[in-house]
C-alpha cells in the first residue's frame, strides 16, 4: 500500500481523525437540540457535537423548528457563537452521547449504554462518555 494511502486508511477508517462537521448543519443541531437551553446547554451540545464528530443520531437537526425555521435570528447567533467557542472550551469532558431526562431512561435499557458514564449535568441535558 502506497504511504498516502495508508496515512488516508489509517485517519478515515480507523478513527484517528474525526470529520469536521459543516458550521450551519451543526448551528442548526445545536438550536434543534438545545434552544431552550439557553447558551451554556448550547455550548455543551456544541462540544458534544464536535467530540462526536458528525450529526449521526443527532435528531435535534431535523427537528420541525428547525425545518420549518421558527427559531429567532437571535437564537441562530447564540447557536453559532457557541459553536466557534466550542473549539476553544472543554465542560463536557470528552462526553459525545447526551440526552434529556426521558432519552436517558430509554438508553439505561440498551445494552449498548452500559458501557457510557456520566460526566456532566447542564439544565436539562445529561451527558455521557464511554468508559
Amino acid at each position: 500500500m502506497r504511504p498516502i494511502l495508508l496515512v488516508f486508511w489509517m485517519f478515515f477508517c480507523c478513527g484517528i481523525a474525526h470529520a469536521d462537521v459543516p458550521t450551519e448543519k451543526a448551528v442548526l443541531a445545536i438550536i434543534g437540540e438545545a434552544e431552550n437551553q439557553g447558551y451554556s446547554g448550547m455550548l455543551a451540545v456544541a462540544e458534544a457535537i464536535r467530540n462526536k464528530g458528525n450529526l449521526r443520531q443527532v435528531f435535534g437537526a431535523t427537528s420541525k423548528r428547525v425545518l420549518y425555521r421558527r427559531y429567532s435570528q437571535a437564537t441562530y447567533n447564540m447557536a453559532l457563537l457557541a459553536w466557534q467557542n466550542s473549539k476553544h472550551t472543554n465542560t463536557v469532558g470528552k462526553a459525545d452521547v447526551w440526552g434529556n431526562k426521558s432519552d436517558i431512561i430509554k438508553f439505561s435499557r440498551q445494552k449498548w449504554f452500559k458501557k457510557y458514564k456520566l460526566v456532566k449535568r447542564i439544565k436539562d441535558h445529561y451527558f455521557y462518555m464511554e468508559v
